[in-house]
Order: structure tokens, then C-alpha cells, then sequence
């Protein structure tokens, strides 16, 4: 038989082979709900949505949804939401929208050019290329912030003003080795000052604080472990959680200067995964989700725990080997604090107490 005839014989056979070996395989487990990319509390709502662009919303003090705001600002399908208390912003199809809650619509303010990154081109090294290089492709976006009332888009790169203001060049704040590109896994407001926190898997993860008025970066780099959650402690420090799941889990707590230098170090907590921190008025002991547990710290140990259950953990794209299933933390008032996952509804903790909330 001629190699022309034999080679789409031998092609059927290969498809065939795959189709039957899919058949005798099993059956595709449940779709996996979107990763939820916002959460936040605006003008005691509390607001959440999801990389479909699907918006919930609930009474932050009773827990009650709150099914008409949801259906008026899911009209575009943001999937990223943003407020400092003022102005509610989102982003959607290509462009970033602010909320006008007179007139109870979105307005369009301005399209998102995003930069873009190298593919790496798939040829052996030495070799000729076969084939033109592909095309640049345009940098996720990490996180959607306001910072004095400016809305700022954190990429791979560089963090980016959509409305013309000068952008930031997400690089190395002078230390004698180049950093890595943002991969945001927290993200914090205080005053001028942006807190980016970093993980990348075993490669451990930083903190970097970009001060917005002068354009300054600084930073701190932990070999093993990656930031996970940033609250406010103080008026000029932060509380930052570091964890590792990468092969052990480990964890610690620190508290940083805005210029990202760690003013107190807690001692390491083998075997425990902290995620997200949050400080609740009144109360000098954070709270943290340490794996499937919702805690307290004292000194940087776990404390109290009310267990979470069935928390869900999803695969973490932006950094091998670590898995997250908590996406905030959100104080509400003295002793309450919500809890939202990455995937499914937000908990509300009240007198020591979890309640599911109900789905919008």
C-alpha cells in the first residue's frame, strides 16, 4: 500500500482509537462554577462577581439579597467590580464603567488597552522556525482597585489609569535581582499606596506597595512562602498572611511597613494554610482561614475555630502547586465578618456562628 493511501487509514484509526478510549472513560465529573473575582462592600451592600460577569448582591447587615441591585449592575456583566466607599466601578467588554446611581445605569468611561506579552514560539532550540511567530498576546488582568477615587487595572506588568492618568511600570523596586511579573493574589488600599501580594508556588512570593502619588515602588520577596491576604493594622502598617502549600503546607504572620519592610516577624505555623486576613473592630486578634477552618490569631497561632465544611478548593492557575478556596474576608461590623469563597456563596459569621447566604 502507498504512503498517500496508508496515511489517512492510519489517521481514522488514531481518531478512532481516542474517541473509544474516551467512551470506556469516565464520565465528566460537574461543571466547575466561575471563580469569583470581586468582592467588596458598597453603601451596606455587599457585592460579588464572578468571571462570567454574574453580580450578586446582599444586605451586609442582615444577609438578605438584594435581587434588584444585582439585576440593574449585572446589565453588563462586569467581572470585576471596585469602590472606595464613593463611585462603584466595573469592568466590562474591554472597558472599565462607572455606576450612576441617580439615573441607575452604567456609563461607559473608558476601553482598556492592555499589554500585551511574547508567546513563546514552539520550536526546538537552534532549529528554523516552520512558522511565523505568534502574535503577541494581551496580559491578564490581575486585580481592579481605587485609589483616590482613581481607578487603576493591575496587568502582569504593569498597573494601568484607564482614564489617561500616568500608569506604573510593575518592575523591580532596586534590588540587585529583577523580579517577577505580578501575580496578584491580594490586593489592599491604604491612602496613596497600592499593596500587591505575590505568589508563585514554590517559588515562594512578595509584597510589593506602589505609592501612586510618586510613582515608587517597594518590596519584600519571601523565597518560600506567597502572600495570601492584607489587612490594615495601624494607621502605616499592614498585616500580611504568607502560606507555602507547595508539598508541606506552612504558614506565618507579619506586619509591614507601608514601604513593604517587615516590622514584626510571628513564628511559622507548620501544617497550616492560611488564606485572606481580616481585622473586625474592636477585636485585637485577626481572623484567617486556615485550610477548611475559620480561625483567630493570637500572636500568629490559630485560637478559636468554627469549621467551614464543604469550603471548595479551586486549582490556582497563576502559580504551581497552590490551591485556594477563600477569595476575602470582609469586616461588617463588631464580630461580624463575611467570609466568600472562591466558588460558591459567602458565609456570615455572627455570635460564633456560619450561615450560608442565600443565592440572589
Amino acid at each position: 500500500m502507498s504512503t498517500r493511501r496508508a496515511l489517512p487509514l492510519l489517521l481514522a484509526g488514531l481518531l478512532a482509537f481516542s474517541l473509544s478510549a474516551q467512551d470506556q472513560g469516565e464520565a465528566p465529573g460537574p461543571p466547575v462554577p466561575p471563580a469569583t473575582n470581586s468582592a467588596l462592600i458598597w453603601k451596606d451592600r455587599v457585592l460579588t462577581t464572578d468571571e462570567d460577569g454574574r453580580v450578586r448582591a446582599w444586605d451586609a447587615q442582615e444577609g438578605s439579597p438584594d435581587r434588584a441591585l444585582a439585576l440593574h449592575l449585572a446589565r453588563i456583566e462586569p467581572t470585576w467590580l471596585a469602590s472606595d466607599g464613593g463611585t462603584l466601578w466595573g469592568v466590562a467588554d474591554g472597558a472599565v464603567h462607572s455606576w450612576e446611581a441617580v439615573e441607575q445605569r452604567w456609563m461607559r468611561r473608558a476601553e482598556i488597552e492592555a499589554p500585551t506579552r511574547r508567546v513563546p514560539h514552539p520550536r526546538p532550540r537552534g532549529a528554523k522556525p516552520l512558522l511565523p511567530p505568534p502574535a503577541p498576546e494581551p496580559e491578564a488582568l490581575q486585580a481592579f482597585a481605587i485609589v483616590e477615587g482613581r481607578p487603576l487595572l493591575v496587568f502582569e506588568s504593569r498597573v494601568l489609569d484607564p482614564l489617561g492618568g500616568p500608569g506604573f511600570e510593575g518592575k523591580d523596586p532596586g534590588e540587585e535581582h529583577p523580579w517577577r511579573d505580578l501575580r496578584v493574589h491580594a490586593v489592599h488600599v491604604a491612602g496613596p499606596c497600592l499593596a500587591l501580594g505575590n505568589g508563585y508556588g514554590e517559588w515562594g512570593g512578595d509584597l510589593r506597595v506602589l505609592d501612586t502619588r510618586t510613582g515608587s515602588w517597594s518590596g519584600w520577596r519571601d523565597d518560600l512562602h506567597g502572600v495570601t491576604g492584607i489587612a490594615q493594622h495601624g494607621p502605616q502598617e499592614l498585616l500580611v498572611t504568607w502560606s507555602n502549600s507547595h508539598l508541606r503546607a506552612d504558614s506565618r504572620l507579619r506586619v509591614h511597613a507601608l514601604d513593604a519592610s517587615v516590622r514584626h516577624e510571628f513564628p511559622e505555623q507548620e501544617g497550616a494554610f492560611f488564606q485572606q486576613v481580616a481585622c473586625l473592630p474592636g477585636d485585637d486578634m485577626p481572623w484567617t482561614v486556615d485550610a477548611r477552618r475559620l480561625v483567630r490569631l493570637k500572636d500568629g497561632t490559630p485560637q478559636s475555630v468554627v469549621e467551614l465544611g464543604d469550603l471548595a478548593f479551586a486549582g490556582e492557575s497563576r502559580a504551581a502547586g497552590v490551591a485556594s478556596s477563600v477569595h476575602a474576608l470582609l469586616p461588617v461590623a463588631p464580630g461580624r465578618l463575611l467570609v466568600v469563597p472562591v466558588l460558591g456563596l459567602p458565609w456570615r459569621l455572627e455570635s460564633g456562628r456560619l450561615v450560608r447566604l442565600d443565592g440572589p
